[in-house]
């Protein structure tokens, strides 16, 4: 979730953004530990933090992996219909049980 994001990793996330919408991920681990001074095993699972979060999005193409940076209005809007339809599946849940309680 997003607002489970700490400092480094939006600090990263901003930093790829920086560097375009497409960026080979060999090159984001190798700008990620350089310009936030982090190991190039932490940077790997920063990527991947922002991957779970759906911040990035990895791309195969040819023999290299890209990771295609996602604009942070895209990722909340995703953010929001992935809780809606949750919280909306729940309501139903429990809509269906006795004794459940009605929405609204």
């Amino acid at each position: 979730m997003l607002s489970r994001l700490n400092k480094r990793e939006l600090a990263a996330y901003i930093l790829l953004q920086y560097r375009g919408p497409l960026v080979e991920l060999g090159e984001a681990v190798d700008v990620l530990s350089r310009e936030l001074c982090m190991t190039r095993r932490t940077a790997r699972a920063v990527i991947k933090r922002l991957r779970k979060n759906g911040l990035l999005t990895y791309i195969k193409r040819d023999n290299m992996i890209l990771l295609e940076v996602k604009p942070l209005d895209q990722a909340a809007r995703e953010l929001l219909e992935n809780y809606r339809r949750q919280r909306q599946d729940r309501c139903e849940a429990l809509a269906g049980r006795p004794g459940g309680r009605q929405p609204g």
